[in-house]
């Protein structure tokens, strides 16, 4: 058996990796051909988080204001809160307008390059000017955590307006602290965990929500109302680096999907099977090479090969086929 996995494990590579995986393989006659040097990527493994380990780290409740909600979104204010020193600043978008249903939420509007909060004018600074304000108000403390309500979508949104404005975040912030899950966790069974919510169920008070620096400071007293522990902190915390590859990775995948949306339009996939395929690192040109190369056997190989004891994408005899016979059809 294991000599049987070995078998399929090289016939797999010699797909991935072209004629340069087999031995003896004279390179120079290889020059100039595209199809022996193009290598289909092995299977790709989602990023995994794993909670940070520090015992002098400082928590930092912050919150932002965007212009919306999608992945490339731009930040229209920063809140901070730690102990009882705060932070405000309003951003000024330079790419995108704030969409309506951002303004509705937080009031936050710009009119001419003049920035607005519940129609009053605020004082505002361009995304390099802001940003770099936060950072030096941050440079008061050390071993920075930043914490916030829905962590996954905030740490995504400043890091990469660190990274756009020339900052590598680990030189100022350790990681993330997630008080979503954390809720869960510590106030089990609730309808809601909305911030607004837990509030005025659990401090019986009200703020200004939507507004970043009163989110902030209200996350850091819920927290404290419920005396969550440094220990149970940090269990749902996840570091900078996994911010960073946990992007790259949902890119990736975002990119393989969309080169496979057509065999999902033509029916020759459902769209699980096509996300399946894009999560585990293949494009459709993979799966065109893989085919070149053994078209018999190459999409086989490619979908069946392991990794770690599992199949990459799937041994589905049905799908293995109709993949195929569409490629057999010179498509």
């Amino acid at each position: 058996m294991k000599k049987i996995d070995s078998q399929k494990s090289q016939e797999s590579s010699e797909i991935r990796e072209g004629t340069t995986y087999k031995t003896c393989v004279d390179l120079n006659n290889n020059e100039g051909d595209m199809e022996n040097i193009t290598e289909i990527p092995p299977p790709l493994r989602k990023p995994q988080s794993t909670p940070i380990v520090h015992d002098q780290c400082t928590f930092v409740y912050f919150d932002l204001e965007t212009t919306g909600l999608g992945k490339d979104c731009e930040v229209t204010q920063i809140g901070a809160y730690a102990s009882e020193k705060s932070f405000s600043q309003y951003i000024l978008p330079s790419t995108q307008p704030i969409s309506p249903s951002a303004t509705a939420v937080s009031g936050i509007a710009v009119k001419e390059n003049i920035m607005f909060k519940n129609g009053v004018q605020v004082p505002c600074k361009n995304a390099k000017d802001g940003i770099e304000t936060f950072i030096t108000w941050l440079k008061n403390f050390s071993n920075i955590v930043l914490v916030a309500h829905n962590a996954k979508f905030d740490s995504n949104v400043i890091i990469r307006a660190m990274h756009q404005v020339g900052l590598r975040p680990s030189d100022f912030i350790i990681g993330f602290v997630d008080t979503l899950p954390l809720f869960r966790e510590a106030v089990p069974n609730r309808k809601s965990y909305k911030q607004v919510d837990l509030m005025k169920d659990l401090c019986t008070a009200q703020y200004d929500a939507h507004d970043a620096l009163a989110d902030s400071e209200a996350l850091q007293r819920l927290v404290l109302h419920l005396d969550i522990s440094r220990a149970m902190m940090l269990k749902h915390s996840f570091s900078v680096d996994f911010v960073i590859e946990n992007d790259k990775y949902a890119i990736l995948l975002s990119r393989n999907a969309s080169s496979l949306k057509h065999l999902v339009d033509e029916n020759i996939l459902s769209k699980f099977t096509a996300n399946k395929i894009a999560a585990s690192g293949l494009h459709y040109d993979h799966l065109c090479i893989a085919h070149h190369r053994d078209p018999v056997n190459g999409i086989k190989s490619i979908l069946s090969e392991k990794n770690m004891g599992k199949v990459r994408v799937t041994s589905n005899g049905k799908i293995i086929k109709s993949l195929h016979q569409y490629f057999m059809k010179g498509n």
